[in-house]
């Protein structure tokens, strides 16, 4: 019997171990990108790795909120302010001045993630106040400060105020690739990196070393803000740079596989077609929607989004077939695009395209 209840025991055990694993491994693989800050209080890591873990498998934006909020409510606490949930994102920032960068980029990152979640509700006011003030604390270049540009960018886009939002892009464009860029162009501060981040996002390939998504995206925002204003000779230089970037960088295994996925890729290259188009260069714009179709094609099944990269690509074949007199060629990628069946309701059409 002895040996029984130790049998039993061990079987219990071994169960509980495989039930907690799985998540051990989680809030390994959560943190494995952004480390909760060392000098930020047990509980607020320990909330943090909770964040990670809600961010990254995208779970109910309520949910994330819950977290985020709570870290700064314990944060503003470390710093003698008193509040609840419900109003710490309404209050000015504290000043923080006696933490380390390090401390305070994490905050900057939760001001990130808050704006992110207004901006997806379509708050607008709210995300860009949130942004702001996530913004006016930092102290260093890096990913956290990009996104804050980011979204600070896609807002000014959306209100139609096109030079802020280049402003920002760019700014994101410098934070991403971090202190070691600004140093090497003697840049004194953010809005100071104006003048080079075009330059930066031409020659990413060339000169900079970076795993950093945000790089991408900011870049790549920048370039489809050139698209839809009509200056499609500063867009497609950038997006083949971050093409040849992606391609280098995955070969070297540089960038990890959640970096930049499938259906990014083909995006890229279905904007270099609509490019090309717009430049006058037919063929090559075909050739180029073609392997958008094919990127996106492996991926259509998985993701709604992907479903409309591929049908878009498809369509724009067609259109470019039909310019160049091969009907019957057009005809076939017309009925395939019928094929391909996409979700408007959980999908965004892409933001720009050449009429043909």
């Amino acid at each position: 019997m002895k040996y029984a209840r130790f049998g039993i025991g061990i079987f219990g055990a071994s169960i509980l171990f495989a039930q907690v694993l799985p998540w051990l491994l989680v809030y390994r693989d959560a943190e494995s990108y952004d480390p909760a800050p060392a000098s930020w209080p047990l509980p607020q890591k320990n909330d943090y790795r909770q964040l990670m873990t809600c961010t990254k498998y995208k779970s109910d934006d309520d949910y994330i909120f819950h977290f985020a909020k709570k870290i700064l409510v314990g944060l503003f606490r470390e710093q003698g302010i008193e509040c609840s949930e419900e109003d710490v994102l309404r209050l000015p920032v504290p000043d923080f001045s006696n933490r380390d960068d390090v401390y305070v980029s994490g905050i900057v990152y939760i001001y990130a993630i808050c704006g992110r979640i207004f901006a997806d509700q379509d708050k607008l006011d709210d995300a860009h106040d949130v942004c702001l003030k996530g913004l006016s604390i930092h102290r260093r270049l890096d990913h956290h400060v990009s996104l804050l540009c980011i979204d600070l960018g896609r807002i000014a886009n959306y209100r139609g105020d096109m030079k802020n939002a280049e402003k920002y892009f760019k700014m994101a464009i410098m934070s991403a690739c971090g202190h070691d860029t600004k140093v090497k162009y003697h840049i004194d501060s953010l809005d100071g990196s104006i003048s080079v981040a075009e330059d930066i996002a031409l020659h990413c390939y060339q000169q900079i070393d970076t795993s950093s998504r945000e790089f991408v995206v900011a870049a790549s925002e920048l370039a489809l803000l050139y698209a839809q204003q009509g200056k499609s000779r500063r867009a497609l230089p950038i997006y083949l740079a971050i093409l040849k970037l992606i391609e280098d960088s995955s070969s070297d295994m540089k960038i990890s596989p959640y970096v930049v996925d499938a259906e990014d890729e083909a995006k890229y290259r279905y904007y270099v077609s609509e490019l090309l188009w717009d430049l006058g260069m037919r063929q090559d714009a075909l050739d180029w929607a073609h392997q958008a179709y094919k990127d996106s094609a492996g991926c259509a099944m998985r993701t709604k989004s992907c479903e409309q990269v591929c049908k878009t690509a498809v369509l724009t074949k067609a259109k470019i077939l039909r310019k160049l007199g091969r009907e019957e060629e057009a005809a076939k990628e017309e009925e395939l695009s019928k094929q391909i069946v996409a979700s408007e309701s959980s999908s965004k059409k892409l933001p720009f395209g050449v009429t043909m």
